[in-house]
């Protein structure tokens, strides 16, 4: 019967073990853990989620961005899929496609909480990105600057 009928459990171990790869910084080996997984389920967004943060922490963002992507078109949880439009932008402004790190940053801030407080950090970065962004574009920076 293959591989098509691995048991949840084995599932979750391997998203387990890659998410402890990944906590180690061990990209690459998490990657794999990942690529695992979605052979089998292709349809669950979490591997898509993590597989994508990892490439971004590689420097891939090509990659970055196509699984960040399709985590996005498979997730139903608006509260977690906010944080893949940052990791998102932050992918393609490695890449230097600053159109649309704008625009996964505007996404972002326009759909995240304002009382959750774990995001502030990353909104406090994804606004001094946008304001980085608008400065390169000539513009007046649009959100105030704290440090």
């Amino acid at each position: 019967m293959g591989s098509l009928f691995v048991s949840s459990k084995k599932r979750e171990a391997c998203l387990a073990e890659g998410l402890e790869r990944l906590s180690r910084e061990d990209f690459d080996g998490a990657i794999t853990c990942f690529d695992r997984y979605i052979r089998v389920r292709p349809r669950d967004e979490l591997p898509y989620c993590y597989r994508g943060y990892a490439h971004l922490k590689r420097g891939c963002y090509d990659r970055a961005v196509s699984d960040l992507t399709r985590a996005i078109s498979l997730w139903d949880f608006r509260t977690f899929m906010v944080s893949l439009y940052y990791d998102r932008g932050r992918a393609f402004e490695g890449m230097g496609d600053l159109e649309r790190a704008q625009a996964d940053y505007e996404k972002y801030l326009e759909l995240s909480d304002p009382d959750n407080s774990w995001d502030e950090k990353a909104v406090a970065d994804a606004r001094g990105r946008l304001n980085e962004i608008y400065r390169k574009k000539g513009w007046n920076p649009k959100y105030p600057s704290f440090s």
